[in-house]
């Protein structure tokens, strides 16, 4: 009488905020200690090259693990495809977390000397 549903998909657990913010952390860690040998153009360029390298070239070629992720046994899925976001995906995705790690960093560098300027570029 009535037609019976497929069953659904597993659900895929999210992995616990604080696993992901140490993950991001280390890889931020990483590319800054490399990034801060440097100066001006230069020191923005080494940041560039080690964050599309770390977080997009490394997890596509890695299935889905930057250094971070490895360490802290982190994945990145594409939970509507169920695989691997495409290079395209994950440039989007950390260009926009790249921009703000930079700005970060470059308060960081400042050595916190002023605390509105600390606030508005972390945010």
């Amino acid at each position: 009488m009535y037609a019976e549903e497929p069953p659904s998909p597993p659900r895929i657990p999210r992995a616990p905020l604080e696993r992901r913010a140490y993950a991001y952390l280390l890889d931020f860690v990483t590319i800054w200690l490399f990034s801060s040998l440097a100066n001006g153009l230069v020191q923005f360029l080494i940041f560039v090259v080690g964050w599309v390298g770390l977080r997009i070239i490394l997890v596509s070629a890695n299935q889905g693990q930057s250094f971070g992720g490895w360490a802290f046994d982190l994945k990145v899925i594409n939970l509507r495809l169920r695989r691997l976001p495409g290079i395209l995906e994950l440039s989007k995705r950390e260009g926009i977390m790249g921009g703000a790690s930079y700005l970060a960093m470059i308060e960081l560098n400042i050595n916190f000397s002023n605390g509105v300027t600390f606030l508005l570029l972390i945010t």
